[in-house]
């Protein structure tokens, strides 16, 4: 039977098929990415080839403006408000216990229970980027980005009512930057934008790293947002978009403001 289904699939007619279907999904992928840029552009951004990793008009870059994403009933790009970039602290209030996040960069941060006093010792030590319920679980995203130094890591408190030491799941190949829950496959995942990477974190599943040792690496990734079917975030000098599925998942894209 096996080798039946196999002769089918080998005739001509459904060789035509499947090549019809092929070019019926690639018009598709080309369409959406056609709304993508008039959408860019009604915005002030025009599509531009991503500039290299270390060039100058990176370094350039990351001295130059910050953009902050977001989608309310449409997307928007706009600049950061006063701070908005430099919040050292992350909260999540579980009723019964509240978890504070701190992240000191080079100088140390850590996981705080109720209440926060830097002279105290955390209840774990890290630099905390996000704390993020999933269930009954809360995921603990840390990392550093300093000098030669680029990584991460995710933890889970189990059962967040009743504080417990948090284990690790995964190491992550640069420091978390901007971060949403997406459901994929069903499931809640973490869509991660690194300090130079872009990853898929599916709880009790897999770490998917779709892009690694990218041109935005110092450009440091602001907000994220999923619009139709893109992932879109903020970064030094502007935007970068990467498909949610499909062929152009692992394809960048990048815009930048009209001069």
């Amino acid at each position: 039977m096996y080798k039946e289904i196999r002769g089918l699939v080998n005739t001509p007619v459904m060789m035509k098929r499947t090549l019809t279907l092929a070019l019926l999904l690639f018009a598709i992928a080309n369409a959406h990415a056609d709304r993508l840029s008039e959408k860019m552009e009604k915005l002030g951004f025009l599509e531009a080839e991503p500039p290299k990793p270390g060039s100058k008009e990176v370094l350039e870059a990351n001295h130059g403006d910050a953009f902050i994403v977001e989608l309310k009933e449409d997307l928007i790009i706009r600049p950061p408000r006063d701070g908005e970039l430099y919040s050292p602290e992350v909260v999540f209030d579980a009723g019964s216990v509240k978890y504070i996040g701190v992240d000191r960069g080079e100088f140390g941060g850590g996981l705080y229970i109720n209440s926060y006093n830097k002279n105290e010792k955390p209840f774990f030590s890290g630099n905390i980027d996000a704390l993020i319920p999933i269930n009954d679980d809360l995921y603990i995203l840390e990392g550093l980005a300093h000098l030669v130094y680029n990584g991460g890591s995710i933890h889970v408190i189990r059962d967040y009512k009743e504080p417990s030491t948090p284990e690790r799941v995964t190491l992550l190949p640069s420091a978390p930057e901007a971060m949403l829950v997406d459901v994929i496959h069903g499931r809640k995942a973490i869509v991660i934008a690194g300090h130079g990477s872009f990853m898929i974190f599916e709880p009790d599943y897999r770490l998917q790293i779709t892009h690694h040792n990218t041109f935005w690496r110092s450009l440091y990734p602001s907000s994220i947002v999923k619009y139709r079917d893109f992932y879109v975030f903020g970064i030094r000098s502007g935007v970068v978009a990467t498909a949610t599925t499909g062929w152009d998942r692992h394809t960048i894209r990048y815009f930048k403001p009209r001069e």
